[in-house]
């Protein structure tokens, strides 16, 4: 068994199992349904779990990264990432409810309504409540969605054929795939192992918010990541695109600009970007200022102004060394 495990091939197969195992007894904790994991000793219990669940995978990290590995590994690899979100995938989401909105918008989009036009709760859509997703919403009551177009075109297309939670998350788990296959050949073309493609593939962050909870980022981790090939192609048109397209799922992936344009010419990515969000824009205009949804009282209500939403700045509050507007009790699951 040592001689078996000097082999970094077999040391890789054996943390992936127990990266595995470690996630199976952390879906074990939790209540099944449940939005919450419980109480008190039990949510330590899962913290802990997830928490060895995160040293499994740096110590894989660290093997892909100082370790020569066969290229048979990569199939290791790519099949513990397969059993991982198959695991996570039948369970309910409780760490965001943010998946029920989306299937919300795919619904309203289906009957022919724009999303920005009207919150859940109005009664112009009382006819397409249902039992399992509505209820479920947040803040139906007082808010019109926050989701830009390009992720209100997946939710849409996803509505087009389901108006489940589950066909939701196995189109999120979809556009995931997608950018780890861009993510592949982009290795391959910089010359790097394939078997780094584990640092996003067993991350548990990824894990737990595309699997269990069908989050909306993973739609912009597949559109970032086939406009880095494109960018490494020197499709640069065509990289700003895709760029534009995945900052109208989430802001964020606006922050790797610059990686598009070094070395490049600036102006041809930034006019295919700003040209795909203004057309992806137009099939909701007519919703008029509601066309930007929830954007405007989001940060606030999150805690984004005083400190309090970005959990790091909170942590370090309660610790006193942060500014005491970062200090709050309050916590909330990002989207």
């Amino acid at each position: 068994m040592i001689r078996l495990l000097a082999s970094p091939a077999h040391r890789l197969a054996a943390l992936g199992l127990l990266l595995l195992a470690v996630t199976v007894g952390a879906l074990a904790i939790q209540v099944p349904g449940a939005d919450t994991v419980g109480a008190a000793p039990q949510s330590n219990a899962f913290i802990g779990v997830v928490a060895v669940g995160l040293a499994v995978y740096l110590l894989a990290v660290r093997l892909v990264l100082r370790e020569r590995l066969p290229r048979a590994a990569l199939w290791t690899i790519l099949g513990i990432a397969v059993l991982l979100r198959a695991a996570l995938l039948p369970a309910l989401p409780f760490l965001s409810t943010d998946i029920y909105r989306y299937v919300w918008d795919g619904q309203v989009q289906a009957a022919g309504i724009n999303p920005y036009r009207y919150i859940p709760a109005d009664p112009a859509l009382e006819r397409l409540r249902d039992p399992a997703v509505y209820p479920l919403i947040n803040r139906k009551d007082y808010a019109r969605t926050i989701y830009p177009p390009a992720a209100q075109l997946v939710f849409a297309a996803v509505g087009q054929v389901s108006h489940s939670v589950t066909g939701m998350k196995l189109a999120m788990l979809g556009f995931e795939a997608l950018g780890m296959l861009a993510m592949l050949a982009v290795l391959r073309g910089a010359g790097l192992p394939s078997a780094r493609i584990l640092i996003y593939a067993w991350n548990p962050l990824a894990l737990w918010s595309f699997a269990r909870d069908g989050h909306v980022d993973a739609v912009a981790i597949g559109l970032l990541g086939i406009a880095l090939l494109a960018r490494t192609r020197r499709r640069y048109g065509l990289a700003g695109a895709l760029l534009g397209a995945a900052t109208l799922v989430k802001v964020l992936p606006v922050a790797v600009a610059p990686a598009f344009v070094r070395g490049g010419r600036l102006w041809r990515p930034m006019l295919a970007g700003v040209a795909v969000i203004a057309v992806l824009y137009l099939p909701y205009l007519a919703a008029g200022p509601n066309v930007f949804g929830f954007a405007g009282g989001y940060g606030a209500e999150e805690g984004y102004d005083t400190g309090v939403g970005y959990w790091l700045l909170a942590g370090l509050g309660h610790l006193g060394l942060s500014p005491r507007a970062c200090c709050g009790p309050t916590w909330s699951a990002p989207d």
